[in-house]
Parts: structure tokens; sequence; C-alpha cells
């Protein structure tokens, strides 16, 4: 398969000196034909003068402050749609609190163009203790609740952190829907949403990236119905 171009879309927000870190990493990858799409959402601290010093090449989208985690997504998907990127180009998402080996972006091109019609996560370990924290998820509407993956178990949710994707399946996904989700959980229903529109949810185990669980927030949700759910 021939892709032409990588697109990271890459939210961050008041955290300039770990976004530099990514960027260094970032800057570092083997796969050359790769374009930063930095959403800047609303930081104080020079963020995006950081960005453009070390990367002067990159987008950089300024937000609100307000657009939190699925409306800067979001934002990043508009910015591709108007530059009408072409189907098999690849769009990655990730979180500037994480850290990729210099391979990582060409890796996971490669693990991409293998199975058509799929979303690839990486696994993700925790920075501090090295363990594997994320493997994919399951949503049980039952409960309304999410668990992580069992041993030989598909996810049917995902994270957007270290999440590759072909443009043509994420116009096929549909959008973000940060009124609805801004931050929390909009991941998962993103992901979840596009198992149900026929792309298998593939997490590769020799995918992986590190990241810093503490600098993340809540990832709980107790329920007794939709309702509440989705409130």
């Amino acid at each position: 398969m021939n892709i032409s171009s990588v697109y990271l879309i890459l939210p961050c927000h008041n955290r300039r000196e770990t976004t530099q870190i990514f960027l260094s990493d970032f800057l570092a990858q083997s796969c050359k034909r790769l374009h930063l799409i930095a959403i800047d959402d609303g930081s104080k601290d020079d963020t995006s003068r950081t960005i453009q010093a070390m990367l002067p090449n990159a987008t950089i989208l300024l937000g609100t402050g307000k657009w939190w985690w699925s409306g800067s997504l979001q934002n990043g998907l508009k910015h591709l749609q108007s530059q009408a990127i072409e189907d098999e180009d690849v769009v990655v998402f990730m979180n500037d609190d994480s850290r990729i080996p210099p391979d990582f972006i060409g890796d996971g091109v490669k693990t991409l163009t293998l199975f058509p019609d799929s979303l690839i996560q990486a696994t993700i370990r925790c920075s501090d203790t090295k363990e594997v924290v994320d493997r994919g998820y399951i949503f049980e509407k039952e409960s309304l609740s999410f668990r992580p993956v069992r041993q030989d178990e598909a996810p049917n949710c995902l994270t957007t952190n270290g999440l590759f994707a072909r443009w043509g399946d994420l116009k096929r996904i549909g959008g973000f829907r940060p009124n609805l989700l801004p931050h929390y959980f909009s991941d998962y229903e993103f992901t979840f949403r596009a198992g149900t529109r026929g792309l298998k949810l593939i997490v590769c185990s020799e995918l992986e990236l590190t990241w810093q669980r503490k600098t993340t927030g809540y990832r709980q949700i107790d329920a007794n119905n939709s309702w509440e759910f989705w409130k």
C-alpha cells in the first residue's frame, strides 16, 4: 500500500515542558512522511511558541480553552478535511505526555497496512512502573461500565493515545462529539462507534509507548441507568 502522508494530531494545554519532551521524540522519528498538527487549546505558558520554534513547519491550531480533548481532536479532523487529504493517508492520535521510540510511527503505519478496515492502538506501559496499563477495553452495556480486556479477548473500544487510522476509515466513523462528551470517554465512544460501523479494533503487542499515568485524570464512571451514564 502506498501511503503518501502521515499526520499526527497532538492536543496540548498548559504543560509546555511535557509537550517539549514529546516533540523531541517526534523529531527523532525515522518516518519522514510525517506532519504535526498541534492543537493548543488556550495555553498561557508559551506552548505554541515552543512548538513553532522546534517545528517551524508544524500546523498549530489555537483553541479557545474550552475545546477539551474531543473538541481538540475534532478540530484537528476538520483541518485535515479542509486539506482534502487522500483516503489512504494515515492519521495518528497522541497524548503529549507519552514517550515513543524512534521507529514508533513507522512501525505503526506498517502494522496498519497489514490490516484493512481497522484501527490500530499501541500497547501502553506506565512510565513509572513499566507495567502494561492499556491493551484495550470492553464496554459492557448491561452494567454501563468499562473494564480492561482479559487475556485473548478482543476490545470493543480503544483509547486515542497511540491510535493509527486511515483517513478514509475515519470518514466512515464520523467525527468526535464534543457537545456530548467533551473530554473523558470521548475516545471510547468514538472507537466503539467505529466497531459498530465495521472496523476492527486491534491493539498491537509489538507496538509500545510509555505514558505518564499521573498526568491524566478521572477514568471511572458509576451509573444506575443510561441517562445517568450520559449525564
